[in-house]
């Protein structure tokens, strides 16, 4: 499973605002609709329902990704953090050095 490829889809799956015909149309919901689901994910019966449980483990998928590129980009940050410090001693190191010529 590729969850980099689930999030990808996750990010472009549209959400509405709906009623479902059945209700009081004062009643929302929402999520997104049976056949875009389907249509990205190919999972469940058919493309006229989602059942309960794929959604939260699409969900569960797009959240490990999420977490993996957050650490990732956290190591980058710390990285980026020590390379700044160093360069930034080594230019007061400089200037004091010339300011003493």
């Amino acid at each position: 499973m590729d969850t980099r490829d689930i999030l990808t889809r996750v990010s472009q799956l549209p959400i509405k605002q709906w009623s479902y015909k059945s209700q009081d149309p004062s009643i929302e919901h929402i999520g997104p609709m049976a056949q875009d689901f389907w249509n990205s994910f190919h999972v469940g019966d058919d493309s006229l329902s989602i059942s309960t449980i794929d959604p939260a483990g699409i969900a569960l998928a797009a959240i490990q990704e999420l977490a993996k590129q957050v650490n990732a980009l956290k190591e980058e940050n710390q990285s980026l953090r020590t390379q700044v410090q160093t360069l930034m001693a080594a230019t007061q190191k400089s200037s004091i050095e010339q300011s003493g010529r």
